[in-house]
């Protein structure tokens, strides 16, 4: 088994590469595959960052960096990645995958000395715990998008929080 990590911005990826995102993504989130591809030409900006993992030349796992800026005082800007989808394929879950993506996206993030941001459901609050991203409380933090009942965490991010603190994403 030769699994193989790389890390791209969106101008760096090729047409066939993000069809295979969309394909892979659609195998978790059924929402079409039409609709997955019209999400990312809408949603993902040419500087966002694609984590991905292969097993033989074939896309297992993959996760998108977004670039933010969140604001600690009113007028104070910082930028951010905003962790947005992490998912493996069902066929190599149960491999430790998601950990060595994890380690990774962690490199990563420290690479570019930005914090990082995510939400997520309560039942993945453990792995990410596992990967050194801590909670971060409900009333510290609001969102310009939807973030509906899942719990907000934190990596590399060195802030005081005194204030709730602001995430948006840039256009």
């Amino acid at each position: 088994m030769q699994i193989k990590l790389e890390s791209k911005k969106t101008n760096e990826l090729d047409r066939n590469t993000i069809l295979n995102i969309c394909r892979l993504k659609n195998i978790h989130w059924k929402f079409g595959y039409s609709n997955q591809i019209h999400w990312f030409n809408e949603n993902i900006k040419k500087n966002d960052i694609h984590n991905l993992c292969f097993l033989n030349k074939n896309l297992i796992g993959y996760t998108a960096l977004r670039q933010g800026y969140y604001f600690v005082k009113k007028n104070k800007k910082k930028n951010f990645l905003l962790f947005d989808t992490l998912i493996v394929n069902p066929k190599y879950r149960k491999k430790k995958l998601g950990d060595l993506l994890m380690k990774f996206n962690n490199l990563i993030i420290l690479r570019e000395k930005k914090p990082s941001f995510l939400v997520c459901k309560n039942k993945l609050i453990k792995f990410y715990r596992l990967n050194n991203w801590k909670v971060i409380a409900r009333q510290k933090y609001k969102t310009l998008y939807k973030s509906f009942n899942l719990k907000g965490m934190t990596f590399h991010f060195n802030e005081k929080i005194k204030n709730k603190i602001y995430f948006n994403l840039s256009k």
